[in-house]
Protein backbone atom coordinates (compact mmCIF):
# COMPACT_ATOMS: atom_id res chain seq x y z
CA UNK A 1 0.00 0.00 0.00
CA UNK A 2 2.99 2.58 0.97
CA UNK A 3 4.75 2.03 -2.86
CA UNK A 4 0.91 2.44 -4.55
CA UNK A 5 0.92 5.76 -2.19
CA UNK A 6 4.32 7.11 -2.91
CA UNK A 7 3.64 5.98 -6.85
CA UNK A 8 0.38 7.92 -6.72
CA UNK A 9 2.50 10.78 -5.33
CA UNK A 10 4.03 11.35 -8.51
CA UNK A 11 1.34 12.39 -10.27
CA UNK A 12 0.48 15.84 -9.28
CA UNK A 13 4.56 16.77 -10.25
CA UNK A 14 4.00 15.21 -13.21
CA UNK A 15 0.93 17.38 -13.99
CA UNK A 16 2.37 20.36 -12.58
CA UNK A 17 5.58 19.74 -15.24
CA UNK A 18 2.88 19.28 -17.80
CA UNK A 19 1.36 22.69 -17.05
CA UNK A 20 4.98 24.25 -17.85
CA UNK A 21 5.02 22.62 -20.73
CA UNK A 22 1.84 24.10 -22.02
CA UNK A 23 2.48 27.44 -21.14
CA UNK A 24 6.22 27.93 -21.88
CA UNK A 25 7.39 25.57 -24.34
CA UNK A 26 4.25 24.57 -26.26
CA UNK A 27 2.86 28.05 -26.90
CA UNK A 28 3.20 29.66 -30.59
CA UNK A 29 4.71 32.77 -30.38
CA UNK A 30 2.76 36.10 -29.97
CA UNK A 31 1.03 37.08 -32.78
CA UNK A 32 2.52 40.24 -34.64
CA UNK A 33 0.68 43.31 -34.80
CA UNK A 34 -1.55 43.18 -37.99
CA UNK A 35 -1.39 39.37 -38.83
CA UNK A 36 -4.57 37.85 -40.31
CA UNK A 37 -4.05 34.37 -37.95
CA UNK A 38 -4.41 36.48 -34.88
CA UNK A 39 -7.33 34.71 -33.69
CA UNK A 40 -5.97 31.55 -34.61
CA UNK A 41 -3.49 31.52 -32.43
CA UNK A 42 -5.01 33.60 -29.67
CA UNK A 43 -7.79 31.09 -29.45
CA UNK A 44 -4.63 28.38 -29.54
CA UNK A 45 -3.18 29.97 -26.43
CA UNK A 46 -6.31 30.47 -24.78
CA UNK A 47 -6.71 26.42 -25.16
CA UNK A 48 -2.95 26.03 -23.88
CA UNK A 49 -3.60 28.30 -20.72
CA UNK A 50 -6.96 26.33 -19.65
CA UNK A 51 -5.40 23.11 -20.16
CA UNK A 52 -2.52 24.72 -17.83
CA UNK A 53 -4.83 25.67 -15.55
CA UNK A 54 -6.94 22.87 -14.63
CA UNK A 55 -3.58 20.41 -14.94
CA UNK A 56 -2.44 23.27 -11.64
CA UNK A 57 -5.63 22.56 -9.75
CA UNK A 58 -5.98 18.69 -10.62
CA UNK A 59 -2.09 18.65 -9.56
CA UNK A 60 -2.42 20.50 -6.10
CA UNK A 61 -5.65 18.28 -5.40
CA UNK A 62 -4.11 15.18 -6.07
CA UNK A 63 -0.59 16.55 -3.67
CA UNK A 64 -2.92 16.96 -1.11
CA UNK A 65 -4.95 13.68 -1.42
CA UNK A 66 -1.29 11.74 -1.62
CA UNK A 67 0.00 13.89 1.51
CA UNK A 68 -3.46 12.96 3.42
CA UNK A 69 -2.79 9.00 2.52
CA UNK A 70 1.30 9.23 3.34
CA UNK A 71 0.30 10.93 6.49
CA UNK A 72 -2.63 8.12 7.65
CA UNK A 73 -0.21 5.49 6.97
CA UNK A 74 2.67 7.03 8.96
CA UNK A 75 0.07 7.56 11.56
CA UNK A 76 -1.51 3.94 11.11
CA UNK A 77 2.40 2.26 11.55
CA UNK A 78 2.90 4.78 14.78
CA UNK A 79 0.29 3.16 16.50
CA UNK A 80 0.53 -0.42 15.28
CA UNK A 81 4.52 0.07 17.19
CA UNK A 82 3.00 1.72 20.23
CA UNK A 83 0.73 -1.17 20.93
Amino acid sequence: MKTLVRIFAIIPVALLVYAVWCVLIAAPPSPAFGDPNKAQIVAQLNHLYLVASYAVVWGLQLGYVAWLAIRAINQKESLKSTI
